[in-house]
Parts: C-alpha cells; sequence; structure tokens
C-alpha cells in the first residue's frame, strides 16, 4: 500500500467519524509524510507516544487502525476502522488499485447462527452489484474471506448526505432542491428497471457529491418486484424509517409497489424545502399515524415563492393511497422537469438507451453544484433565477450533458409487529437513533442499531469526475464555470449590491456621525438579565488572549461560573498567545505566547512563537492548556474596497480596521464551544454582518431575514439595517440596541469588567 492512500485513508476515516476538522487532517497529513511513516505498524507506534497530537486525539486515532487479524479482506488492505454493529463491521481499505473502498462485514458467528441472515447478506451483494448508475452507490465486488467472513466492497464517496446538508446549510431553495430530486429520482428509476423497491428512501441515504451529483444509498432492505422472488423478510415486519414511510409500509402491506418509494421521495422533497419532514411527534405511533390520517401540507404556505407545479407534483408523491400516486418514477421525473423549466432550468430531451428503457441526459449534477455554491455564497434567489438562462444556451447544454443511464424516527426499523408495538422513544425530544429497537438492518442495511452513530450512508464515495466545457478549468468541483462565474461576480453579499447601486468606492451615511463610537472594542451585552447572549468585537488587527484582565490582554478567558472552574483556568498563562493579521501571508495567524501548559491548535501541539497560518473560511480549534476550546474562522473579504462613505467625510486612511483598508478579510470569528457558547468574540478588519443563517455570525434563534451589518470607518463605527434604511450607514452610538429574535443587545464601549 502506498504511503499516500495510507495517510488519506486513515484521515478520511477519522474525519467520518468526526474526530478531525478538515484542516486539522490536511496537518496530520503533513505530519505522517514528514516523518515517514509507510506502514500501518509505523503510524501505531508514532500515536502510542502521542508527542505530536496530544494524548487524547492520538489515542482516538489509533483506536482506527486494524489489529493483525483485520489486515486484509481477500485482496483488500484495512486502513482504518469506520463502523460496528450487531451483525458485522465496516472499514476503509485500499483496493488492489490502489485506490479507497468501503468494505461491509457479516461476522461468521452471525452466519452461523442464522442462515437467514447470510442469505440476506449475499441477496443484498447481487442487488449491489446489479446495480451499476451514475446516481446510485456502486458495489464493486463481493466475497469470502479466508476466515469465512462474508463482505462486500462498495466505492467509497467522498461527500456527505443530503441530512448534513441540510443540518449544517438549513432549507434549500426551490431550483436547487429540484435539482437533487431530479438527480435522486433518476437513481429510483434505474432501480424500477430493474423491478426492486428501495423501501428506506431518507436524506441519509442520499449522498451530495462534490460535482453536485447525487448518488441514492443503502439498498440493503430492499425487495424485488417479480413475481420468482425469494421472501426473506420476516412475516408481519414493518420496514423503513418512520419519518418517510408509505401509508402501506406503516400497514405493514406486504405488496407494496415502487409507489411507496415515491411517496418516500415526496417527504423527502419536503424536507429539502423546508429543512424537516412533514410529520412530526414525540412517538413513533402518533408519525405513523400522521402518515396514513395527514392531510397533505401546502408548500407555498409554508416556503417563499414556491410554484404550483412543484406543490401538485409533491401533493401527487404524497397520496394515501398507492394509486393516487405517480405509476412509476419516470411519470414523477416528467413532472420533475416541468417544475425546473418553470424556476428557468431547461433539462434535455430523454434519449432511449441499447436496452430500449428510456433516461435521460441531463446536466443536473452540474447546474446542481453551481447552486449550491451560490447558495453558500449567499446570492439571493433573485440573482440565481436571473442567471439561471446560462443553463438554457444549446451549447453550453451540449457540452454539460451527463447520460444518465438508466434520529429514532430517523433510523430504519425492521420490527417484528407479531411481538407488540413499536418501541416509543424515552426522550421528550426526537432522538437521532433508537438503540432499543430490535431493527435488524438500519441505515447500513443489516446493522444491529447498536451502531446507529457509525452510519454506513456517511462512508461511501467519490464518483467519476465530469469534464467541464470545452475541457476548461472548472469551479467548486465541476460546476460550469461561466454559470459560477456570472452567479459570483460582484454579487457575494450585500455590501456588492450596494456598491454596485452606489458605485464603485463610494457609500452612504445618514445620521450625525460625530456621535458614532471610536473605542477599538465594543460589546454588544443582552437587554434581559436572564439572556447569556454577549458579542465582543475587537477592531485590532492583533489581539493577545490570556488569564490576564488588563493590558496587553484582550479577551480575558475564563470558563463559567467561575466559582467552580476558576483552579483550571489558573493554568492558562497570563498572555496566553495571539491571534494576528498577517500582511505578508494574507491571512490569520495564531502563535503560542511560551505558555506553561500549551496550546494544541486542531489536536495538534503548537510550538511557542511558532506561528500557524489560519486558511480563509476554514474553521480551526484551538485548546488553551487543556482548559478553553475556542473555534476560529476567519472570513474573507466580500466586498469591493471603499474609500469615501457620504456623510462622514474623507478617511485619513491611518486607521488599522474598517472599510477604509485594503485587508483582505473582513473579520474573524471565535466561539466557545463547550462552555457558554453564548458569549461570542470578534475580529473585526473590514465588517461583519450578525443575525439569521445567512450571516456571517448566526445568532441561535435569529429569523433568516434579520441581518444587521457593523463595521468602521476612519475610526467611527457604523451599521446598517438592510430591511429598513435602504442600505445607508447609521453612526454606531452608544445604548444602541439591535434585536435579534429575542435576543435585544445594547452596544457600548468595551471594559475589562465585561470578563466578570
Amino acid at each position: 500500500m502506498k504511503q499516500e492512500i495510507l495517510v488519506e485513508g486513515l484521515m478520511q476515516a477519522a474525519s467520518k467519524r468526526k474526530m478531525v476538522s478538515s484542516s486539522q487532517a490536511e496537518r496530520i497529513k503533513s505530519l505522517i509524510l514528514e516523518r515517514e511513516l509507510r506502514t500501518i505498524d509505523d503510524v501505531r507506534e508514532w500515536l502510542k507516544h502521542g508527542a505530536d497530537l496530544g494524548v487524547n486525539l492520538s489515542a482516538a486515532l489509533k483506536g482506527l487502525l486494524p489489529n493483525e487479524r483485520q489486515r486484509r479482506f481477500g485482496a483488500y488492505e484495512t486502513i482504518a476502522h469506520l463502523a460496528d454493529g450487531g451483525m458485522g463491521s465496516v472499514w476503509l481499505v485500499c483496493s488492489p488499485t490502489e485506490k479507497l473502498a468501503v468494505i461491509k462485514t457479516m461476522r461468521k458467528s452471525v452466519t452461523a447462527d442464522n442462515e437467514e441472515f447470510r442469505q440476506r447478506f449475499e441477496r443484498e451483494s447481487r442487488i449491489m452489484l446489479s446495480l451499476q448508475h451514475e446516481n446510485i452507490v456502486s458495489c464493486i465486488d463481493a466475497a469470502t474471506s479466508e476466515d469465512g467472513t462474508h463482505f462486500m466492497v462498495l466505492d467509497f464517496i467522498d461527500a456527505g448526505d443530503l441530512k448534513e446538508l441540510i443540518e449544517e446549510h438549513g432549507k434549500l431553495n426551490e431550483p436547487l432542491s429540484l435539482s437533487i430530486f431530479h438527480q435522486a429520482v433518476t437513481g429510483l428509476c434505474e432501480a424500477h428497471r430493474l423491478k426492486l423497491i428501495h423501501r428506506d428512501i431518507k436524506p441519509a441515504n442520499i449522498f451530495v457529491c462534490k460535482d453536485g451529483g447525487i448518488k441514492l444509498a443503502d439498498f440493503g432492505v430492499a425487495r424485488s418486484t417479480e413475481e420468482t422472488r425469494t421472501m426473506l423478510t420476516m412475516q408481519g415486519a414493518l420496514i423503513g424509517s418512520p419519518l418517510y414511510m408509505a401509508p402501506e409500509q406503516v400497514m405493514g402491506e406486504t405488496s407494496i409497489d415502487i409507489r411507496a418509494d415515491i411517496y418516500s421521495m415526496g417527504i423527502m422533497l419536503y424536507y429539502m424545502l423546508v429543512g424537516s419532514a412533514p410529520f412530526l411527534s414525540k412517538n413513533i405511533q402518533e408519525i405513523m399515524h400522521m402518515q396514513c390520517t395527514a392531510s397533505v401540507p401546502d408548500l407555498r404556505t409554508i416556503c417563499d415563492s414556491v410554484h404550483d407545479e412543484t406543490q401538485e407534483l409533491f401533493e401527487k408523491c404524497l397520496g394515501k393511497k398507492p394509486e393516487d400516486r405517480f405509476e412509476n418514477p419516470l411519470l414523477l421525473l416528467d413532472a420533475i422537469e416541468d417544475a425546473l423549466r418553470v424556476v428557468g432550468i431547461q433539462v434535455p430531451e430523454r434519449k432511449a438507451t441499447q436496452t430500449g428503457e428510456t433516461t435521460t441526459a441531463s446536466a443536473l449534477n452540474t447546474a446542481t453544484a453551481g447552486l449550491l455554491e451560490a447558495s453558500r455564497a449567499h446570492i439571493p434567489d433573485a440573482t440565481i433565477a436571473a442567471n439561471l438562462n446560462l443553463l438554457n444556451d444549446a451549447t453550453l447544454q451540449a457540452t454539460m450533458a451527463v447520460d444518465l443511464s438508466g434520529n429514532a424516527m430517523a433510523e430504519t426499523m425492521v420490527t417484528d409487529l407479531s411481538v407488540g408495538e413499536p418501541p416509543q422513544p424515552s426522550s421528550d425530544v426526537l432522538p437521532d437513533n433508537n438503540s432499543n429497537a430490535p431493527h435488524a438492518f438500519p441505515d447500513t442495511g443489516y446493522f444491529g442499531g447498536d451502531q446507529a452513530e457509525d452510519n454506513i450512508d456517511t462512508l461511501v464515495g467519490a464518483p467519476p469526475g465530469l469534464s467541464s466545457p470545452n475541457n476548461e478549468a472548472t469551479l467548486f468541483g465541476g460546476a460550469p464555470k461561466e454559470f459560477v462565474e456570472t452567479l459570483l461576480s460582484s454579487v457575494k453579499s450585500e455590501t456588492d449590491i450596494t456598491l454596485a447601486m452606489s458605485g464603485v468606492g463610494t457609500q452612504h451615511c445618514s445620521g450625525d456621525i460625530s456621535e458614532a463610537m471610536t473605542a477599538d472594542w465594543l460589546t454588544f451585552a443582552p437587554h434581559d438579565a436572564n439572556d447569556k447572549t454577549m458579542i465582543q468585537i475587537f477592531a485590532k488587527p492583533c489581539i493577545n488572549i490570556g488569564k490576564l484582565r488588563e493590558e496587553p490582554v484582550d479577551v480575558c478567558l475564563r470558563n463559567y461560573p467561575v466559582a467552580i472552574h476558576k483552579q483550571a483556568c489558573m493554568r492558562i498563562s497570563r498572555n496566553h498567545m495571539r491571534l494576528y493579521y498577517d500582511d505578508s501571508l494574507k491571512a490569520l495567524v495564531a502563535m503560542d505566547h511560551k505558555s506553561a501548559n500549551g496550546t494544541l491548535m486542531d489536536g495538534i501541539v503548537m510550538q511557542a512563537m511558532n506561528p500557524q497560518h489560519c486558511i480563509p473560511n476554514q474553521e480551526y480549534k484551538l485548546t488553551l492548556a487543556d482548559v478553553i476550546t475556542l473555534n476560529i474562522r476567519s472570513l474573507q473579504r466580500t466586498s469591493m474596497p471603499t474609500y469615501t462613505i457620504e456623510g462622514i467625510g474623507d478617511s485619513e486612511r491611518g486607521t488599522a480596521c474598517g472599510l477604509d483598508n485594503d485587508i483582505p478579510l473582513d473579520c474573524a470569528i471565535l466561539s466557545r464551544p463547550e462552555n457558554r457558547p453564548e458569549l461570542t468574540y470578534i475580529m473585526l478588519f473590514r465588517r461583519i454582518s450578525i443575525g439569521g443563517s445567512h450571516s456571517d455570525f448566526h445568532v441561535p434563534g435569529c429569523p433568516d431575514s434579520t441581518s444587521t451589518e457593523i463595521s468602521r470607518f476612519n475610526g467611527q463605527w457604523i451599521w446598517r439595517d438592510p430591511n429598513i434604511t435602504n442600505q445607508n450607514w447609521l453612526p454606531l452610538t452608544e445604548g444602541t440596541e439591535l434585536t435579534f429574535g429575542n435576543h435585544i443587545l445594547t452596544a457600548r464601549p468595551g471594559v475589562y469588567p465585561d470578563f466578570h
């Protein structure tokens, strides 16, 4: 096994298990390569000492490595452990062709005790080997190892699933939701062509690849609709995920067909547009009852600007009776394409394959990548819609066309109804999984509920890349260059829209600017004494962090309540470390000040007085003296330089931070994930928006439509609310109250007693 694939595999496994961040993974890769660790044993020996990474991270990574008995599965070399379950394990491996792959195993003890489980595993292997389609995760091999362990080999997909996307990003707009939906249903069309029913369609089983491609995963509980099929499901079994089950699945009917999957697909569309499933409750039985009886929600009253065509196809997917739904996925695909055209995305005509089956040649994977990036860049929907005409260009379509041949409630349930009612969660909040449910085939298709945290759905990996139009370079992992560049050019933020309206380099201010605060440090304290939310903004290119509550320290760190954590916080040095903008690197830099008890950056020991570069828009984890954790993220500048603001006057260009400087960063955000998360520190280099989920800093509970932008100009603090001030800046005066949902924060100059 090559050193590169060993290192890549280990870091991929650690990332999937949420042990390391992306930046942390890159730094650990560099350490392993520098030390020329070429084998599993070399890495294990290095981790045993823990000098570079710290004891906790070293132990966690060492736990991923296989022992001697687990080194190989046939021709596949094991790299790292991914998941365990009641019936087997999941491993990341190196294939004979030196590529990463995923192996799912079934333990010998299981097959020896239960012949039916062995037959199920072999059936899943046959099903997966037969499903070769770009919108479905591929199975590349299935065999039995020398010790009798049955295993199947799946493509490794370096991507997250739809559930993770929604949890991280929030609900999606209509064009993006329909684009993802189209590709998922295209994969379902291929399953239908092979006379298969998935029976467990849900967001966790839909992968969103980096190039915008969508892949349907986990056919572990799939069933053939052929009359000659072998019935391997226990009689009276309830199979599926309650939040996404069709009524006939809830009732335990044995004659379900592809229309049950269409129902689940409809709920998935709702999940994308709204951010949650339509039928929610504190217990499983009530959810199941609603699946059978509750009326279909009207998306147009819940979401902004959902078109009638989308609502109509959603309603038809969610018909309570199978005969009320689309008869097959191809008919649903017709309706999706009609809805896509309404939102401005033209879909190429379908064509026939050699088998005579109809498929679709589509540019939607590249369009999806562009829409995803535009959404993450906070480009307004109106701008996206205005630029979708790029996808209607015949030449561009031709170059982008791709042949598409062919929570307990969220977990898969396989429950024997003959032994009583389905289990109910004990918590009054919908949990992520239900370890008490005797479901033999959850997300991995055949593992028990005890591996709910280790979901194979997040483990399987990278599809073939798409060539870019005319072989030119593409942006954002496969999105067409012209499409994304047009979307991103000068419309990345509200600031840019203002600049476009008011002229390059010129903005406007209303009010008496002489009343604006001029201190380098502001505190936004809560209006309600019971509200712990507090934001401290430092307009400084360099801040010192430590336990000292006076100069030269800017941020005095302590855990709260202080009386309980006082002894532990004594481990932090008086002036522990520094964060500063480095003009030569054009980036934020972190540096330990020879602290007595050290600092970890992404789990790696920082060498004293050795600056560590922070890549913009990437989050890093700082651990000071093993006492306090800070997450830091610098944000790249999203607006053009501004040297004039009418109503303020010319800048003296002498201030270090504000709109009147050329720093290519807007700000850096320091959050406290483990203690007093309501307290946030911000380094302001140019500007920051605070408010809803589309802002630079999201205040929990703040509506998406709320956003307040804060900046400085010529040493004076200014702010604006685009909803009520037409983008004009206002002086930020002492006592100004800013409202973020239920939080009312009052602005004033910062003082050291704020670190109470």
